[in-house]
C-alpha cells in the first residue's frame, strides 16, 4: 500500500488528480500485483510515466474507440493523459490497459493495441476493470 504523502507528491508532481477509486487502491489495497503494475516502480527511471513534459497532465483525446488511417511513428500523443495499470502478453505485449487520469474519461481503463491492431478500445472504470481482470486471472 502507498500512503497519503506518496499519493499526494506523486499528485503533485505530475500535476494531476488520480481517479478515485484507483487511488483508493492504492491507498488499501496495494501498489500493483495480482495483475496491476505498480505506480511507484523504484527500478525504473523517475520519468517512465511521462514520455514527455505534461503527457499526464494532458487530457486524453479520445472518447469512443479510436482506429490509427495508417502507420504512425509515434504514439506517445494519443495516448496522453493515461497511466499503464497493466498488460497481456509478453515480447512482444498484446494489450497494454491504460487507466485515463486527465480529460472527460478519467477513471476509465483502455485496451491499447495500438502496435498490433492500430486501435484503442474504451473499458470500465478501474475498480470493474480490476474485479474482472482478478475472475479472469490465470495461475503465474
Amino acid at each position: 500500500m502507498l500512503t497519503e504523502s506518496e499519493v499526494r507528491a506523486f499528485e503533485d508532481r505530475f500535476a494531476i488528480e488520480l481517479p478515485e477509486d484507483y487511488r483508493e487502491f492504492l491507498l488499501t489495497v496495494g501498489d500493483g500485483g495480482a495483475g496491476v503494475c505498480p505506480l511507484l516502480r523504484p527500478w525504473y527511471p523517475p520519468d517512465e510515466h511521462e514520455p514527455y513534459p505534461g503527457f499526464l497532465a494532458t487530457p486524453f483525446p479520445h472518447g469512443r474507440e479510436f482506429r490509427l488511417a495508417g502507420p504512425v511513428d509515434e504514439t506517445e500523443e494519443l495516448v496522453a493523459g493515461t497511466i499503464v495499470v497493466g498488460y497481456d502478453g509478453f515480447d512482444p505485449v498484446k494489450c497494454w490497459y491504460r487507466l485515463v487520469v486527465t480529460g472527460a474519461q478519467a477513471g476509465r481503463v483502455w485496451q491499447d493495441r495500438l502496435e498490433q491492431e492500430g486501435v484503442l478500445k474504451p473499458g470500465p472504470r478501474f475498480v470493474v476493470w480490476y474485479r474482472h481482470r482478478q475472475l479472469t486471472a490465470g495461475p503465474d
